[in-house]
């Protein structure tokens, strides 16, 4: 017999057999499993974080030194293929926003000899950080900076730590500082030299001291300064 017609009549009873039992709901189709058994390939590829940042926004209608999350911070991350160099930031970072108040509620001005409310001043402030590589971080006048950058006065409440030139604002000078990101009290604990020698040139030069984990270092000019007691 033709070998072509033999085994085109196979595949027909081939057919109607499998026809056949699937009518009767024998046949059941299996699903087939490739495994890659090859265990030894690997991509060079590693993950790199991306830190986020710290924003620190001041609001002069919250009460000082009261501080909050405004958005929570999420470091990214990158897959870079070692390869090739090529890299992919999977995921950007989300920098965290604080939000610090500096409002403070003006009480009554003690009565004593060394208060005058009459003394404004424009000049300059910088920031300069609490030490971030050391356990203890003093000021001039003997205030540990590493327990907080705030300090609490019986009068004037919850004030920032201020430096400045001890010949026109001795130790404990309270100062109401006005400028654009917001207006808030401090109390004169340091001094330095750039507040000492802008003094001898008659320019006012305020240094306030920040936490370094939290805040960031800037630069104000035309900064207004109010005297609010002189000294303690």
């Amino acid at each position: 017999m033709n070998l072509f017609l033999i085994d085109l009549i196979l595949k027909w009873i081939g057919f109607l057999f499998v026809s056949f039992v699937s009518f009767l709901g024998i046949y059941k189709e299996d699903k087939i499993v490739c495994e890659n058994t090859n265990k030894n390939m690997s991509l060079n590829m590693t993950t790199e974080v991306i830190a986020h940042k710290t924003e620190i926004r001041y609001n002069h209608t919250k009460p000082n030194g009261d501080t909050s999350i405004l958005v929570k911070g999420e470091d990214g991350y990158i897959v870079r293929n070692n390869d090739n160099g090529i890299s992919r930031v999977i995921k950007n970072p989300i920098n965290e926003v604080i939000e610090i108040g500096t409002y403070v509620e003006k009480k009554v001005a003690p009565t004593s000899s060394n208060v005058n409310t009459g003394s404004s001043f424009i000049g300059i402030m910088t920031m300069y950080y609490n030490c971030p590589n050391r356990s203890v971080c003093k000021t001039s006048s003997g205030y540990d900076l590493k327990k907080s950058v705030y300090y609490n006065d019986n009068t004037y409440g919850t004030v920032r730590i201020l430096s400045a030139a001890h010949a026109k604002f001795p130790v404990g000078t309270i100062i109401e500082v006005n400028h654009t990101s917001g207006n808030f009290h401090g109390i004169v604990l340091d001094t330095g030299g750039s507040m000492i020698a802008a003094w001898k040139n008659g320019n006012v030069h305020i240094d306030l001291a920040i936490d370094a984990a939290s805040e960031k270092a800037l630069s104000y000019k035309n900064v207004e300064f109010n005297v609010k007691r002189w000294g303690f």
